[in-house]
C-alpha cells in the first residue's frame, strides 16, 4: 500500500509522520497546562505517557479525612516540576484527541516518572513502566497516597462527557462506600451542607433552606460529586443553584 511520509521541522516540533506511525520529539515552552499529565508546547498537545493523575475537577480525601481538591494538586505538582524550564518531549503515537503520547523531560528530570515519585500519579492501567517508583510513593505516603482517592478512570467514567468503554481501569481507591462515610463525616464536622449533585442537566447544588429536592439527594463522591461550604463556593467550583 502506497505510504505519504512527511519530515519537517517547525518551531523546534520534529516529526516523521505516516499513515500509521508517528515519532516526534519536541522541545519549547510550556504554553499551557491542561491537567496533571496534559500541556501544550506551542501548538501541540502533549499527554504524559505511562501515567494517570486525577481530573482537574476531581476531589480526593487526606490523611486528616478532609476533603481536597487533588486534581489542582496533581497540577501544580506538574507546574513545581517543570518550574518555567523549557521542557523536551518525545513520543511516536497519538492519541484519539490527536495528542502527543510522550515522555517529558525538565532538564535531566524525567517528568512523568517524578510525578509518580511524588505521589501525584498513578500508573497508566496498560503499563507497568513506573511500578518500582509508585511502589516507593505508596510506602512513603507521598501526595495522594496520604489518603484515599479514586481512579482517575473511575472518576472520568461518571463525569459528564466521557466515555467508559474508551477509559481505562486501575485499582488504587478504596470503596465508595468508604468514601461516602469520610465525605458525611467532614460535611457533619464542618456544617458543609450544600449537595453538589450531577445529573442529566449537569452540575446542580442542592442547599437545605431552598431546595425542594435536598433531602431526597445522595451524594456519591466516586461519581465526582462533593459537599460545599458556601454557595459562592459551589458556583465558583462551577455547579449552578437548583431551579427548585
Amino acid at each position: 500500500m502506497f505510504q505519504i511520509i512527511i519530515l519537517f521541522s517547525l518551531l523546534g516540533f520534529q516529526v516523521l509522520l505516516s499513515n500509521t506511525v508517528l515519532a516526534a520529539s519536541i522541545e519549547g515552552p510550556v504554553t499551557h497546562y491542561i491537567d496533571g499529565d496534559s500541556i501544550k508546547i506551542w501548538k501541540q498537545s502533549i499527554r504524559l505517557i505511562d501515567i494517570d493523575t486525577p481530573e482537574v475537577a476531581q476531589d480526593c480525601i487526606n490523611s486528616r479525612g478532609k476533603v481536597y481538591a487533588c486534581g489542582i494538586e496533581a497540577s501544580n505538582a506538574l507546574k513545581r516540576i517543570i518550574a518555567k524550564q523549557q521542557v523536551r518531549c518525545v513520543g511516536d503515537q497519538v492519541d484519539r484527541y490527536k495528542r502527543l503520547l510522550a515522555t517529558c523531560y525538565a532538564g535531566a528530570v524525567n517528568i512523568n516518572r517524578e510525578l509518580i515519585l511524588q505521589g501525584w500519579a498513578i500508573n497508566y492501567r496498560t503499563s507497568e513502566k513506573y511500578i518500582n517508583e509508585q511502589g516507593v510513593a505508596k510506602a512513603r505516603n507521598k501526595g495522594l497516597w496520604a489518603g484515599e482517592f479514586l481512579e482517575p478512570y473511575k472518576f472520568r467514567q461518571r463525569s459528564k462527557g466521557f466515555d467508559p468503554k474508551a477509559e481505562q481501569s486501575n485499582s488504587y481507591a478504596p470503596s465508595a462506600s468508604d468514601q461516602l462515610s469520610a465525605i458525611n463525616q467532614t460535611a457533619a464536622n464542618t456544617a458543609c451542607n450544600i449537595k453538589g449533585n450531577i445529573s442529566t442537566s449537569g452540575r446542580i447544588y442542592h442547599t437545605p433552606w431552598g431546595s425542594r429536592s435536598y433531602t431526597k439527594t445522595r451524594i456519591n463522591v466516586s461519581a465526582g460529586e462533593r459537599w460545599f461550604c458556601s454557595e459562592d463556593e459551589a458556583e465558583k467550583a462551577g455547579w449552578r443553584a437548583a431551579k427548585r
